[in-house]
């Protein structure tokens, strides 16, 4: 085989076939376009997508923090850190810490079993772990990310410390909402784990 029709990493590792990771990505997102579009895709896809032109939208990326399963832990750390190392803002949707964020990432993916980490850039599907970082290699991931608001690698939002998540700033956490005569209403702010998204780094 033609070496000029191969992809080498920086240390001289083959990664692929030139135009094989295109190849890939059109037929990712000729399946999300398949997919039934819900109010909750539309709505994700609207906060997500640029609102002027000449503008870039966000950059999100579904993880889990749960280590449990050690391999799949592994490539959520490297892929924040690739998006880390490329100095862009960014979104991570922690899927262990808020399960609504689960049946978020089911409707994009059309699928029941779900995987992380999945990227997505202006409300457009890019993929998981593998094709991250193979665009990575290849260079072409920069390019993706060109436009996008920057921040430093050591950059750590203030308030939730970079976990995306902070404890009810409504309910304190003891997830106790409104008295009634009749019965004492939960709180609706924060999810069961009495989590709150972070108001100073979410969507």
């Amino acid at each position: 085989m033609s070496m000029t029709a191969l992809v080498l990493g920086h240390s001289g590792s083959v990664r692929g076939l030139k135009g094989g990771v295109q190849k890939l990505l059109a037929e990712l997102r000729e399946k999300s376009e398949r997919l039934e579009e819900s109010p909750v895709l539309q709505k994700l896809r609207e906060e997500e997508s640029p609102t002027l032109p000449g503008q870039r939208g966000k950059v999100v990326v579904y993880i889990t923090s749960m280590p449990a399963v050690r391999e799949t832990y592994e490539q959520c750390q490297r892929i924040v850190l690739v998006l880390r190392a490329h100095q862009v803002a960014f979104v991570a949707k922690d899927i262990y810490l808020h399960p609504d964020y689960n049946e978020e990432l089911r409707l994009r993916l059309g699928e029941t079993k779900l995987t992380v980490p999945q990227l997505y850039i202006d409300g457009e599907y890019v993929g998981g772990s593998e094709i991250v970082e193979e665009l990575n290699e290849c260079g072409e991931l920069a390019s993706m990310l060109k436009g996008f608001e920057r921040r430093k690698p050591s950059y750590v939002c203030p308030l939730c410390q970079g976990q995306g998540f902070v404890v009810c700033l409504w309910c304190n956490g003891t997830k106790k909402g409104i008295k009634t005569n009749f019965v004492d209403l939960k709180c609706t702010v924060c999810n069961q784990n009495a989590l709150q998204i972070c108001p100073e780094c979410s969507l």
